[in-house]
């Protein structure tokens, strides 16, 4: 992605969860309990991370993203069809943001966008998406589900101890993030789509209209900027 475009993407997602999270502030909290969306490991609202620790460094920011030192916790959590997914949280308390990067990106395209939202005070998840990078792929069929993957990075969030759920995604990543919202019901507080393609399924050879985000997002009923 160009220089200009990723300046853009950090000013606009930044603007867009500053703007979302004081819409949805005055919404009920979704219980941090809802791991129905997902298939990450349940966990105190204090712990730091709810997946299984991933090995020593193998797939650490510091070893493979641009300044990729800020302090974070690395997991394996796992989709609900057992795909096991490779997890960088960073940050902490009660205000979540999952960010979903383009097609065929990694965590790690999020990363300098990740640590400015942690150093002011939000709780981030960043993962690679199934078949790719340090994530697993499905033994049996469904490597195109990767909706299924960003709902276990929004269980995860809730396992971690955030109590509002924000999900932001770029082109392809945004057409997931208004789909995973969509089938994340209340366990999501608003959704940023940030040039994503209104479907996306042939692109992961899914079956017709299953990363359809003009179908998913008349279901969404918080505050969304697309």
């Amino acid at each position: 992605m160009a220089a200009f475009s990723r300046r853009r993407y950090l000013a606009t997602g930044l603007s867009s969860l500053t703007a979302l999270l004081a819409i949805s502030s005055c919404r009920t909290p979704a219980p941090t309990s809802r791991t129905a969306v997902g298939a990450s490991r349940p966990a105190s609202a204090n712990s730091a991370a709810s997946g299984t620790p991933a090995a020593s460094g193998y797939h650490a920011p510091a070893q493979r993203c641009e300044g990729g030192h800020y302090p974070s916790r690395n997991v394996d959590i796992a989709a609900a069809d057992g795909t096991r997914i490779a997890v960088v949280s960073l940050g902490n308390g009660p205000r979540g943001v999952l960010m979903l990067p383009e097609h065929d990106a990694s965590a790690c395209r999020w990363w300098p966008q990740a640590t400015a939202l942690a150093q002011a005070g939000f709780r981030v998840v960043l993962l690679d998406y199934r078949c790719t990078f340090f994530s697993g792929c499905p033994a049996h069929g469904n490597t195109w589900d990767l909706p299924s993957d960003a709902a276990a990075g929004i269980a995860e969030l809730h396992a971690e101890g955030a109590g509002k759920v924000i999900v932001v995604g770029a082109s392809a990543g945004g057409t997931l993030a208004v789909v995973a919202a969509a089938a994340a019901g209340p366990a999501v507080n608003g959704v940023v789509d940030l040039s994503g393609p209104a479907d996306v399924s042939a692109m992961y050879d899914a079956p017709a209209g299953t990363i359809d985000s003009f179908k998913a997002a008349a279901k969404i009923t918080v505050p969304s900027l697309f």
